[in-house]
């Protein structure tokens, strides 16, 4: 599910972040707190709006689930995400 997080991306050149002049700004090595954090960041939003969206429909609370699935599944992941280095393993 995660890269090594003892390794870097290929785009790193470096073994380790010590003295990287980019280690604050970018992420090279990637570990389960950064999922957490993502997570953190873009669950409350989706799941306040799923509850306001079901609170009035059930049937478009169910197309917006599948609307999210084929958006972030295979739209998104084609679109924004293959011009990220992390990806790009």
């Amino acid at each position: 599910m995660f890269l090594n997080a003892e390794k870097p991306i290929q785009t790193c050149q470096a073994d380790t972040c010590d003295g990287c002049a980019v280690h604050p700004s970018i992420h090279c090595h990637f570990k389960l707190k950064d999922l957490i954090h993502f997570l953190l960041i873009s669950l409350p939003p989706f799941l306040l709006g799923g509850v306001g969206i079901y609170k009035q429909s059930v049937w478009l609370f169910v197309f917006w689930i599948l609307i999210v699935i084929a958006f972030f599944g295979f739209v998104e992941i084609r679109v924004m995400c293959s011009h990220c280095p992390h990806y790009a393993e």
